[in-house]
């Protein structure tokens, strides 16, 4: 059981932490659940595609051998999949390169961004004329 004073104290906490407030801020917390998609990947048995066949017949060199096949399938399955992770980690870097990149699901914001990105200017030149001075 919480004392009254554990209580107090959440309460206060509770009252400082209500998410970002600046526009910089927002848009960097609505990308948070855009690290990856690789969260939302179905593993399963995915019916071979075309492309995923060709490749297994190439790591198998003409060998018909089904047990060597169906390994080669499994290679190559992964291979797909390494590839998808690697696009997705492209995606990502090239995302956060960009700070005032808008969320996929949000509407434009770029005036906010823009102001933002003027405040965080003017923050950062008054900064360095302090370590200039």
């Amino acid at each position: 059981m919480s004392s009254e004073r554990e209580i107090a104290a959440n309460q206060r906490n509770a009252r400082k932490s209500r998410g970002p407030r600046t526009a910089a801020g927002k848009s960097v917390a609505s990308r948070n659940a855009l690290q990856h998609g690789l969260a939302a990947m179905v593993h399963g048995h995915p019916i071979p595609s075309a492309e995923l066949e060709e490749f297994a017949r190439m790591l198998c060199e003409g060998d018909d051998d089904p047990a060597l096949l169906a390994q080669a399938r499994i290679i190559a399955n992964n291979d797909m999949v390494l590839r998808a992770i690697n696009a997705q980690q492209i995606a990502v870097v090239e995302r956060c390169r960009e700070p005032t990149a808008i969320a996929l699901a949000k509407g434009a914001n770029s005036l906010a961004l823009a102001r933002a990105r003027v405040r965080e200017g003017e923050q950062a030149e008054a900064e360095l004329h302090a370590l200039i001075a």
